[in-house]
């Protein structure tokens, strides 16, 4: 992020980052406003070199993360919150974005290279048997990518946003909470790591047990997409070291699984 002036901001994305892939961005966040979620407002698309850049309204205040790094004893408040933040986006009965079943139908298909044929082929009939439904999804919502305004929380990060079922937006945010993570502080102790990512499991359990309670979603209904979405997150631009917790997380998944017959 690059400011601008008071108001205004500026993402550049990498270079690697086409100008198609960031006006599906903007677009996305302009549609996510017109369906009444909070939003930075954008107003244009620049270049700079060979990086494509978003011009973009300020918003000031605080990430969740930076209100649980400074009083982690908020995590019941704010865990809910953040439910309370998904279920409502996922109330949304949308149009206008990517098409959440092709997308991972195509994710899972891709991911042979790590899981092999018969893992991939395993995953892609598990996922051919779950429901479709036509629901706001943003697919990539934790603490990082809400900031809290005077006025509210607003969401970023609209690019990996689709419309399709919601348990699939639910378990990308619990796989988020359950890839463990560098703890900020004490980097060299690996107590305080186990403690720090404790802290985020347990953030991710007060969370589910919250949205089930708002959806009205049993907790059966979890499980099966545990596996087709976390091979959808190896096909997503998350890091290496995140994509290799992904597949070891997989394949412990298709060990317990008794219809995958190796």
């Amino acid at each position: 992020m690059l400011s601008a002036d008071a108001r205004t901001v500026v993402k550049f994305f990498h270079p690697t980052v086409s100008r198609e892939r960031v006006e599906r961005e903007v677009a996305q966040t302009r549609k996510a406003k017109d369906y009444g979620i909070r939003v930075p407002d954008i107003y244009d698309v620049i270049q700079h070199g060979d990086r494509f850049g978003v011009v973009m309204e300020y918003i000031q205040g605080p990430t969740m993360t930076d209100i649980l790094s400074k009083a982690p004893y908020r995590i019941h408040a704010y865990a809910r919150q953040l439910a309370r933040i998904q279920a409502e986006i996922n109330a949304v009965d949308a149009s206008g974005f990517t098409e959440q079943s092709s997308l991972m139908r195509t994710a899972i298909l891709q991911t042979k290279a790590r899981l092999g044929e018969e893992g991939s082929a395993h995953i892609v009939r598990l996922f051919d048997q779950l429901p479709q439904a036509s629901r706001l999804c943003h697919n990539d919502l934790h603490q990082e990518n809400l900031i809290f305004t005077r006025t509210g929380p607003v969401v970023l990060d609209w690019a990996e946003a689709t419309v399709g079922h919601p348990i699939a937006d639910v378990v990308h945010t619990l796989l988020i909470q359950k890839h463990p993570v560098q703890a900020p502080v004490l980097q060299n102790s690996s107590l305080y790591h186990r403690l720090h990512n404790a802290y985020r499991r347990y953030f991710a359990r007060i969370f589910l047990n919250e949205y089930l309670r708002l959806s009205g979603l049993d907790r059966e209904a979890i499980d099966p997409w545990l596996l087709p979405v976390a091979a959808t997150r190896l096909f997503t631009k998350i890091e290496p070291e995140e994509k290799d917790w992904t597949e070891h997380y997989i394949r412990g998944k298709l060990l317990t699984n008794y219809s995958y017959k190796r």
